[in-house]
């Protein structure tokens, strides 16, 4: 018999954000007990939320949930498997510890929950047939994405949430005390995002298996760090270092193995990963930079794996610009010469797209900074402006991405000096295309910013494209 059921998708969405809080006891029937407290007094439960603003969270959570219930009609079957639902929600919110304990993997938690309520009285209707499992992971799924995608409820799991949850799994923490000491000492927090990263790092195989790979506590912290210092938001930063660990790893595996290229550039490869391993980015950026202007370096497939391998030292330091001209340098080692105008834009795409697709700021970044080597090398008012406006959509791109202004007030001035060189007299659909851009960028920001100001310069713009489109285009395009 449930201690209590939940009456409504609103008050799970409330519950599930509220039993953060309890995640630190280790009884888990102390944990059900005050989840039905809160369930039963209204006051108390928004009490909760209240201390740290989750009720705007929890009501996106409650609308998916709303989106994925609605997907499944109204037959008695299934009103059935909403019933069941009501039940056990409940008993799979009372395992609230498995956010930490799965490492904020939703996959895992959503199994965590799932052999929660196979292990109490419920499994039998929770199985009896199959919709009333495919119906809670298809509304408990929906409800995690929400909720793991907002960046504050992340970095409110602190690091004593993740300490406690590691403790009831028996796994030594040893390392994270290592870690936190090692901050301390050394690095100045983020407002905790540093903190925050570390602890969600070592819930996790990531520091074993840097650690097997041959790489340094010492270097992990500095890949922690840079991230931590250059990311906004747990989630982001923590997507950002599994990035960089996996690279972190494949340097380690690339110095122990002798290269298909020749002695020297295994020679380099090895002492790349050696400095890497320590922490040593700069250095070992700066000795394939030594490396390439040797004799033994002009064969251009050795070039081009040089070149690679100081782009993936350039990702561990998260040095943007040599990165954006590595990139080109490797471009034209593989095109034999200057790259075309085209060609220079095709990459600067391709990289803000895998940005953008992958999740992955630093592509972005990267994007921008080819943007601005398009407009060094650009001839001419077309390839100017057309250069301009490029950064332009970069910019906005991750502005888009990103808190503040900086980036979009950014993307406004590059638009504007596109217009500059694309004139309405000379390239009308270019100018028109290029107004566009900035409308959308100066609407943007005007959802950010108090005053209308903003917003009624994008309608001037958005008007000033359409009028020019509909007066080549006709009238009935837009």
């Amino acid at each position: 018999m449930a201690l209590f059921e939940i009456a409504t998708l609103g008050a799970f969405a409330k519950l599930l954000l509220a039993a953060r809080k309890l995640a630190e006891d280790p009884d888990p029937l102390y944990r059900l007990k005050a989840l039905a407290d809160l369930a039963e007094n209204g006051g108390k439960l928004r009490e909760a939320l209240g201390e740290r603003n989750l009720g705007p969270l929890a009501a996106r959570i409650e609308a998916v949930c709303e989106s994925a219930n609605a997907a499944y009609g109204r037959e008695p079957q299934v009103e059935d498997a909403r019933n069941v639902f009501r039940i056990v929600a409940p008993v799979a919110l009372s395992q609230c510890s498995a956010l930490a304990e799965n490492g904020l993997e939703r996959p895992a938690i959503l199994e965590g929950m799932v052999e929660t309520i196979c292990a109490s009285d419920h499994v039998r209707v929770f199985r009896e047939t199959e919709l009333p499992e495919t119906y809670f992971r298809a509304v408990m799924d929906a409800a995690l994405k929400a909720m793991l995608a907002d960046a504050a409820f992340v970095d409110g799991l602190s690091p004593q949430l993740w300490r406690e949850s590691l403790r009831r799994q028996g796994v030594e923490i040893e390392m994270l005390e290592r870690l936190e000491t090692t901050v301390e000492q050394g690095f100045a927090r983020q407002d905790g995002k540093l903190d925050a990263l570390l602890g969600h790092l070592a819930a996790t195989d990531a520091a074993q298996r840097l650690a097997e790979a041959g790489v340094t506590e010492k270097a992990l912290i500095e890949l922690a760090g840079r991230i931590a210092e250059d990311v906004e938001g747990l989630g982001q930063a923590w997507s950002e270092l599994q990035n960089a660990i996996d690279i972190a790893i494949r340097v380690q595996d690339e110095g122990r193995h002798r290269s298909n290229l020749g002695d020297f550039v295994t020679e380099v490869l090895r002492r790349v990963a050696e400095l890497s391993a320590q922490d040593e980015f700069d250095s070992a950026a700066a000795e394939i930079d030594a490396a390439l202007g040797d004799k033994d370096a002009t064969h251009k497939a050795r070039t081009t794996r040089l070149l690679d391998a100081g782009l993936e030292q350039d990702r561990l330091r998260r040095n943007t610009e040599a990165a954006a001209r590595r990139v080109v340098r490797m471009a034209e080692a593989e095109a034999d010469g200057p790259l075309e105008f085209e060609a220079l834009r095709a990459i600067r795409r391709e990289w803000k797209d895998r940005g953008r697709d992958m999740g992955l700021l630093f592509d972005q970044e990267v994007s921008i900074e080819l943007a601005r080597i398009e407009k060094e090398r650009a001839q001419g008012a077309d390839e100017l402006g057309t250069a301009l406006n490029d950064l332009g959509v970069s910019l906005q791109e991750l502005g888009d991405r990103e808190p503040g202004a900086a980036r979009l007030e950014e993307a406004v001035v590059a638009h504007r000096a596109a217009l500059e060189e694309l004139t309405r007299e000379r390239v009308p659909l270019y100018w028109a295309t290029t107004q566009m851009n900035l409308g959308s960028a100066l609407a943007t920001l005007g959802t950010r910013e108090s005053g209308t100001a903003r917003l009624e310069e994008a309608v001037v713009a958005y008007r000033a494209a359409r009028r020019e489109l509909c007066g080549n285009l006709g009238d009935g395009v837009i």
